[in-house]
């Protein structure tokens, strides 16, 4: 199935994923990540280092930089694991290429990700000389290889299902004008991947208009949090996080005061700098 041309390719690389034992698969996995196909590529690289770990890295050596981006990304990030001599060998070039500037932007996350897995002393020197290079005083200089490489499929999935994000929650679950957070569509026309990354590390730096955190103390001791979505002489509402508006009398609000603080919280902290670079991606794509 997997090498069947005229099979789904969904199907052909779950074919590959089920392959099992390690004898005498690992030239037609090699065969297979030759193939036209990013997919199949992918899932032929991911079962390589699987089935054959101690030759994965010296198998695909001299041709790995020919495959498809998603596929040279597997491989990358699959030597973070290798622990073989080639394996080492070949990041430390990579390394190298993306001190020196000609490492393509798409794998520089993956490099630096395996590198730093595989904690050698000549990856380390390699890191300290990366991480010299980015500015101390920009908060979002650590997460900038996030930028480019991302999948935009994956992001659509940790956009909606992602269960400490809460993405799709608060932009999307309320409805048309009831969202916690503002509405995203078109969001990749309007502003660049460097005001995503900004608005997801350090949200309070790129507060949408009309979308600040508003504390409502009330008459009664309780207080309500939340954006406000409309403010009349006779009452105010109040969109919480859940999404789901409150209406508030004027008579029952004792205090308003309005935050510079946003409702999201920074997605560093909850996020992989991998689903960061796959939500930027989709969010690019709206």
């Amino acid at each position: 199935i997997a090498k069947t041309e005229s099979q789904e390719l969904a199907a052909r690389g779950q074919a590959v994923q089920s392959i099992a034992g390690k004898e005498n698969i690992t030239q037609p996995l090699v065969d297979l990540t030759r193939s036209r196909h990013s997919q199949i590529q992918v899932a032929a690289v991911q079962k390589l280092a699987e089935t054959a770990p101690e030759q994965f890295a010296e198998k695909l050596s001299g041709n790995w930089d020919k495959l498809s981006e998603p596929a040279q990304q597997a491989f990358i990030g699959s030597l973070g694991r290798d622990m073989s001599d080639e394996g080492h060998k070949i990041l430390s070039r990579t390394l190298a290429s993306l001190l020196g500037s000609k490492l393509p932007k798409a794998l520089e996350l993956d490099v630096v990700t395996a590198a730093k897995a595989r904690q050698s002393k000549r990856l380390k020197q390699f890191i300290k000389r990366y991480e010299a290079g980015q500015p101390a005083e920009d908060p979002i200089a650590q997460y900038r290889a996030t930028l480019a490489g991302g999948d935009a499929a994956k992001g659509k999935q940790v956009y909606e299902n992602h269960v400490a994000a809460q993405c799709v929650r608060c932009h999307d679950a309320g409805g048309q004008g009831n969202q916690a957070g503002p509405v995203l569509t078109g969001i990749g026309k309007r502003v660049d991947k460097e005001y995503l990354l900004r608005s997801l590390i350090t949200p309070n730096s790129e507060i949408a208009t009309g979308f600040g955190v508003t504390i409502v103390q009330l008459t009664n001791g309780k207080s309500l949090v939340g954006r406000v979505k409309k403010q009349t002489n006779q009452s105010l509402s109040l969109v919480p996080a859940q999404g789901k508006t409150i209406e508030i009398s004027r008579r029952e609000i004792k205090k308003i005061t309005e935050t510079k603080t946003s409702v999201m919280p920074p997605m560093g902290s909850i996020l992989t700098k991998h689903q960061l670079r796959d939500l930027i991606a989709y969010l690019e794509s709206l």
